[in-house]
């Protein structure tokens, strides 16, 4: 077994809401609980390979290396263990599915104005093997496949301390960023052109020598673009606002003192920092629900990895054809 799954077997968290199937996962692994001669087979053709390879070269610009084709191997293999999954849970009867093969029946039908339910053409479209290479059908049933498998854990309810210990672990997923207030003056670039810099240093002349306050500073030149006195505001909203650059350079800055000229998109720009927050993690009982929802989505990820591995011992997988050099 390799180390991901010996990773997600160990998990307590994922023992606690699905020990039962890890159990039987685990077996499956060390005991070889299905025979080569009872399971069914399933050939991935060369043809869907080449296809899928393909694709994958159109997107990026380039043909996939050894590894990045074993994972496109692996993914056309874990779809069609799931596609068969499908099947056998009976997915293919739901509306969606009932609709869209309805629709295929319909097309090829010798008497297409014979009147008959959409379950019954669903049914013909079945016998006539049409689902088989619908890709609509097919990403349906595997998508239907996974959400059932995931849903083991998604409806389990986790414990306070299930919910603390992933908390700690994983603190920086929830981390409320610092923020800053400030005071700023723009000096409009498409105003003064080539002088930009040198009227920058002037204003910070100025305001240094006559000792001005942030709201008298911010009145000795004309507002352009940005509010002068901003509210606190994290590092991504004042980027937003003003650049990388600025941003970049306002993590220098002192409190409670004038400081610049640092780069923004309208110019240079003259701050004053009022105060800064430092990024913190909230206790639980204000996030609680969003903490819930990330830890079952991991668990239910670990989960339907899991499932899938278990599902594949079922089947004998014969590759057509490997990647050759």
């Amino acid at each position: 077994m390799n180390r991901k799954f010996m990773r997600i077997l160990s998990s307590p968290a994922l023992h606690f809401f699905v020990i039962g199937g890890l159990i039987f996962v685990g077996l499956l692994f060390t005991q070889g609980a299905f025979r080569a001669e009872d399971r069914e087979q399933i050939v991935i053709s060369k043809y869907n390979i080449d296809l899928a390879s393909a694709d994958f070269t159109n997107n990026l610009g380039r043909p996939p290396s050894d590894e990045e084709y074993r994972l496109i191997v692996d993914t056309i293999v874990d779809n069609e263990v799931l596609y068969r999954y499908a099947l056998d849970l009976g997915i293919q009867n739901q509306p969606a599915v009932e609709e869209r093969l309805s629709k295929i029946a319909r097309f090829v039908d010798e008497n297409p104005h014979e009147p008959k339910t959409k379950a019954e053409l669903a049914l013909e479209a079945m016998d006539l093997g049409l689902h088989e290479g619908d890709l609509v059908v097919r990403r349906i049933l595997v998508d239907g496949a996974k959400r059932l498998i995931r849903a083991a854990v998604l409806l389990r309810v986790p414990s306070d301390e299930m919910l603390e210990a992933y908390l700690r672990e994983n603190g920086e997923k929830f981390m409320i960023p610092g923020k800053t207030r400030i005071t700023q003056i723009t000096v409009n670039e498409l105003k003064y052109g080539k002088d930009t810099d040198s009227r920058a240093n002037e204003l910070l002349t100025k305001i240094n020598i006559e000792d001005l306050s942030p709201k008298e500073a911010s009145l000795i030149e004309e507002r352009a673009f940005v509010e002068t006195s901003l509210p606190l505001l994290a590092d991504k909203e004042l980027e937003r606002k003003f650049g990388h650059k600025f941003t970049k350079e306002l993590g220098h800055a002192p409190i409670g003192k004038w400081f610049g000229p640092i780069p923004s998109r309208y110019g240079l720009n003259l701050v004053y920092i009022h105060e800064r927050t430092e990024p913190y993690v909230p206790p639980l009982k204000d996030i609680r629900k969003k903490v819930k929802g990330s830890l079952l989505h991991k668990l239910a990820d670990e989960w339907l990895d899991l499932r899938l591995e278990q599902l594949k011992q079922e089947y004998v997988v014969v590759i057509e054809e490997s990647k050759t050099s």
